[in-house]
């Protein structure tokens, strides 16, 4: 099913419930440490007054469940309220060492399922329509994702089914423009794709959205939609980008090179010895190399960076 690691934790969580009931939540954690200890993962247990609690070794940072460190190793519990201390026990399965890497970089295999979605946006005079694919099955996979840090988000990939979709609409426009004109096509595309709306108006808590389901959505903030560019930048023109992030807002640069350089009027940031331009979705009407009036003349902290 080319299960990324958190996906194989849900597939077997799904078959503890299965074969013990949802009321029997001890036995589910145990067996299911049980089986990640077997399949290589350092998995522990923690117990409290007849009580189990899974608890798993993630090297990503997942925000908002209880953590612990053991012998170097940060343990999540995979509960979101524990309540008072728990014991564990010492040493560990001698070929049980992995951790667990929040990475989707490429989706699991999915049933084969597509809706659609039309965004409509202006370029340059001219008026697009274009139907966009997701796979719902791979959106609600995404939905059971922890809150996880941005530089996952990131470097997430696509189903195939918007993948496919993506290049037979998007691809043919970016074409035989050059880079900075397919760019902005891009940015105007990112700026189109939903409505924009704060997490706490939205869910009701902060909650980052994978390219995915943004493709799914209806609303989105600018979290959302600069890892969506980013996504397209990637996949669509080969060009590799950095999340920028400030206390209020988030968006992206696209490194230079390849035929595009930046200007005097250019907003810039440099990462690793390369430039990068800026590229903000959020900023409706903005293009390549501007920058919203809320972060003017402040630095970002620089998310990661993606391979083409």
């Amino acid at each position: 099913m080319n299960l990324s690691d958190w996906g194989y934790y849900l597939y077997l969580r799904k078959l503890a419930s299965q074969l013990y009931g949802n009321e029997a939540t001890s036995e589910q954690a145990l067996w299911t440490w049980f089986m990640m200890m077997k399949s290589g993962y350092a998995a522990r247990v923690g117990y409290r007054e007849g009580e189990v609690f899974l608890m798993l070794p993630i090297d990503q940072t997942v925000f908002g469940w209880p953590q612990m460190h053991i012998g170097g190793q940060r343990y999540y519990l995979m509960v979101e309220e524990a309540g008072g201390s728990l014991r564990t026990y010492e040493g560990q399965h001698g070929n049980a060492s992995q951790s667990l890497q929040l990475r989707e970089g490429a989706l699991p295999d999915m049933p084969e399922e597509k809706a659609t979605r039309t965004v409509e946006f202006s370029f340059q005079g001219e008026r697009h329509s274009l139907d966009i694919a997701h796979n719902p099955s791979a959106a609600e996979y995404l939905r059971a994702y922890p809150k996880v840090d941005l530089n996952v988000l990131f470097s997430a990939g696509v189903s195939p089914e918007a993948q496919a979709s993506l290049k037979e609409s998007l691809r043919p426009l970016t074409q035989g423009r050059p880079p900075r004109e397919s760019l902005n096509l891009l940015l105007t595309f990112a700026q189109s794709v939903t409505d924009y709306k704060r997490d706490q108006d939205h869910f009701g808590e902060e909650r980052f959205l994978f390219p995915e389901e943004s493709l799914a959505s209806d609303y989105s903030d600018c979290e959302d939609r600069a890892v969506l560019m980013a996504y397209l930048t990637r996949e669509l023109l080969g060009r590799d980008v950095v999340g920028l992030k400030w206390p209020k807002h988030v968006a992206l640069a696209v490194r230079t090179g390849d035929g595009l350089e930046a200007t005097e009027e250019d907003r810039t940031i440099t990462s690793g010895g390369e430039t990068y331009i800026y590229a903000d979705p959020t900023y409706v009407g903005s293009s390549l190399g501007m920058e919203m009036p809320l972060i003017e003349g402040k630095k970002p902290e620089i998310i990661g960076s993606s391979e083409p």
